[in-house]
This record gives structure tokens, sequence and C-alpha cells, in this order.
């Protein structure tokens, strides 16, 4: 299973869950019974035409006893959830050993593209209400009345103004 953003999600009952950590952000991850299974049966049908004696079969049975204890070196591990996030913050995953265990960690981060395209999209919004402004000018040029409240109209461009300045302030 899958979330949003890509990451796995591990669903156990009753397997013995195993990792390797690969960098900071990637770990492999096996259920350790089946991974000796499967070496085992691939063992199996390698091994089945060869003599017990020969080079061949030792160096197939070396290849197999070595990587059944690459398996068994593999650390236990501890899944987390991931901590909640604001609208302008993304979780990702990381994972560190500790404890003799494969521990999944969570960084939040802010996502620049985010706030961006807030920005973007609150502009868009102004621009959007210009032409009540443009009407309610030509209104007050020729003496008649305003189509629009122009103290509300204000006040609520005022307010997304206010937003994308403190949004710009966030983005740095």
């Amino acid at each position: 299973m899958t979330d949003n953003i890509g990451h796995i999600t591990i669903l156990v009952d009753n397997m013995d869950i195993r990792a390797r950590i690969i960098d900071k952000y990637t770990i492999y991850v096996v259920d350790i019974d089946n991974a000796k299974e499967l070496e085992l049966f691939q063992f199996n049908q390698q091994a089945a035409s060869l003599p017990d004696s020969s080079e061949a079969y030792k160096s197939l049975e070396a290849g197999y006893d070595a990587r059944i204890k690459d398996l068994e070196n593999m650390l236990p591990f501890s899944e987390s959830n991931p901590p909640t996030t604001d609208i302008f913050e993304a979780a990702t995953p990381y994972y560190e050993e500790s404890s003799n265990t494969i521990q999944q960690k969570w960084e939040v981060r802010q996502e620049q593209y985010l706030i961006k395209s807030r920005i973007e999209d609150l502009k868009k919004e102004l621009s959007n209400s210009d032409y009540k402004i443009i009407k309610c000018y030509e209104a007050n040029l020729l003496g008649e009345v305003l189509p629009y409240d122009i103290n509300a109209l204000h006040a609520e461009r005022q307010a997304i103004r206010g937003k994308i300045n403190e949004l710009e302030e966030m983005a740095g």
C-alpha cells in the first residue's frame, strides 16, 4: 500500500520484518522468513543437477550460506506514523539504526513550492477582482452610484494583499 507521496506502508501481521539502511532516506525491507524460503528454493533449483562434491555445488552452497547470513544480519524494522503537518509542510521519512533496530523517523519541512503556488493563486484572485475596482472608478468619475460596496471590496483586497505579504515573508 502506498500513500499519496509514494511512501510504502508495511502491513505486518505475524511477519518478521527486517531492514537494512541503504541511505538516510532509503531502506531495504524484507519478510525474513519468506526471503529465506526463496533463497532455499532457488538454491535447490540450481543445485538439483549438480553432484554434491563438485566445485560448482560448493560455490553455490557458499553463496547460499552468505546470502542467508546477510539476511540474518538485517535488523528488525520499527515503523512510525507520520506527524501532523500544516498546509505548507511535508513529512519525509528517514531511517536510523537505534537499539539494534531500524527506526523510521520523520523530517518536517516547509515546502517552498506550496507557498509560491498559494501566492500565485492569491494574486490571481486579486486580478480577478480588478474589474470591480475599474467599474467603481468609472462610476465615480461619471458621478453615478457605485456598483459595488467599495469599502467591503477594499477590505477584501487588503486582506488578500496581507496574506500575500505574509506568505512572501514565509517563503524568504
